[in-house]
């Protein structure tokens, strides 16, 4: 998927580089790069990224070459790096029906993630360097990667991505599986005396952009980049549909790194987001999940000292004995979990005495909300002349939210009503072509399948749902 400003970006030619002035890093007489124009083509992350066309071939490092080790043979990892101490190896998923408890917790891998730890250990997927080190090997996986990049780039021009991959300035990172198919690879520059790193391309095929290798190679290249060319930083730019993958990555907006160090040597680009990663000193980042797992167990075991939660009391019997009611403060660990008559006379227009109806309403609004459809109906219709005289009863999302903090939705129906209506009405002032429409019938369907889950979800009975 392309990023909506792909087909009206414009190629222009790069600005002309000015001296470095700093001394830091580069030789005398050698150039810095500036300031250069957006490149076309950037796609959604697992995506590939643009870079800079001016600072590749003449203006090399020679202090960085020499650190790099662009020697015949790739930089290959001493498997030092140390997790945080008294931290469990990796463990397989527990059985679906063994009870939680601080004793017993599953390691948190998605099912996707875990399929590609299976392949990795059996041998059918690797992750490994390539550079242009003149060895037909490294020669052949930079090839394929670079085909890769070219067909997640299709406006990106070849030879820019040719010059680029096959820079001796330049690194890759790559997946290969059975049979040396290229799927993905992360092509980067180290700037070694400055302790940073730039990704210039990241790309995964598309056919295997769902698979989870993006985040499988994000881990194997943090730990190799940070051992190989003791890098503490990472900084990428990235548009706007791939900033959500890269935050997930461990990225962030918010630029600590001195501008001093950067500054001059990464391209800045018009309709991009600068992203920054800094690595935690401690941890393996291909052993993420087990540090999820230990930090888990530590939450658990901290529950179990503070409170009663994992103890399992008798039910009731005195409904079998023909009680009709029982007073609360005799059910086992009611009393002791802190609960007091008083609480259920609070005002029912406090947070506290929102019901479940309530909560699992609210947690749809803000869901529609964020919902990529909902583009057209956050908001009242504003700046179209006849749009109140075709609609009569208009709606909104915005509104909605308003109705429900008032209490006018005490059921699902009500406040399916209104939703129904914002879909009507786009369906009858919009053609069925348009883009409203179709974002209309979108929004539509994921409403009503995300509600039937969420009715599920928070318990809600007897609720008719159309």
């Amino acid at each position: 998927m392309k990023s909506e400003n792909a087909d009206s970006a414009v190629s222009t030619a790069p600005a002309e580089p000015t001296p470095n002035v700093d001394g830091d890093g580069l030789e005398d007489g050698e150039v810095e790069p500036s300031k250069g124009p957006p490149l076309p083509g950037r796609t959604l992350a697992d995506q590939t990224l643009g870079s800079h066309p001016d600072n590749l071939g003449d203006g090399t490092n020679k202090e960085e070459e020499v650190e790099a080790s662009a020697s015949t043979h790739p930089v290959i990892l001493s498997g030092n790096l140390v997790a945080p101490p008294d931290l469990p190896e990796a463990e397989l998923v527990t059985s679906p029906n063994t009870p939680l408890g601080p004793d017993n917790f599953p390691e948190v891998r998605s099912a996707k993630y875990k399929r590609i730890f299976e392949d990795e250990k059996a041998g059918r997927v690797c992750f490994r360097l390539a550079h242009n080190d003149g060895t037909m090997e490294n020669l052949s996986l930079l090839s394929k990667l670079k085909t890769v990049i070219q067909a997640q780039l299709p406006k990106m021009p070849r030879e820019y991505i040719a010059r680029v991959v096959y820079s001796r300035e330049h690194y890759s990172y790559v997946v290969v599986r059975e049979g040396g198919e290229v799927v993905g690879g992360i092509t980067f520059r180290p700037f070694i005396a400055r302790k940073f790193a730039e990704i210039v391309f990241l790309a995964v095929l598309s056919m295997s952009q769902t698979a989870g290798y993006g985040a499988r190679l994000i881990a194997h290249f943090k730990d190799y980049v940070r051992e190989a060319f003791d890098t503490q930083h990472l900084l990428t730019y990235a548009d706007n549909l791939a900033i959500g993958f890269f935050k997930k990555q461990g990225f962030t907006s918010e630029i600590s790194l001195e501008k001093s160090i950067w500054v001059g040597y990464i391209k800045d680009y018009e309709g991009a987001t600068l992203l920054q990663c800094t690595f935690f000193t401690k941890v393996k980042y291909m052993e993420i999940y087990s540090i999820y797992a230990a930090h888990r167990k530590a939450v658990f075991e901290k529950i179990k000292e503070a409170s009663l939660s994992h103890v399992a009391y008798p039910g009731l019997d005195a409904f079998k004995k023909g009680a009709k009611k029982v007073d609360p403060m005799e059910i086992p660990g009611l009393k002791d979990s802190g609960w007091r008559p008083e609480m259920e006379e609070k005002p029912r227009g406090s947070a506290e005495g929102r019901g479940p109806m309530y909560r699992m309403l609210f947690q749809l609004l803000i869901e529609l909300r964020e919902n990529p459809s909902a583009w057209a109906f956050r908001e009242p219709v504003s700046g179209v002349a006849d749009y109140y005289t075709i609609i009569t009863h208009p709606m909104d999302l915005a509104t909605m939210e308003g109705h429900l903090k008032d209490g006018k939705y005490e059921t699902y129906e009500a406040f399916q009503a209104d939703f129904s209506l914002i879909i009507y009405n786009a369906k009858k002032y919009n053609e069925e072509t348009t883009n409203y429409y179709k974002a209309a019938c979108k929004l539509d369907r994921y409403c009503k399948e995300r509600a039937k889950q969420l009715i599920s979800d928070f318990g809600i009975i007897q609720i008719q749902h159309t």
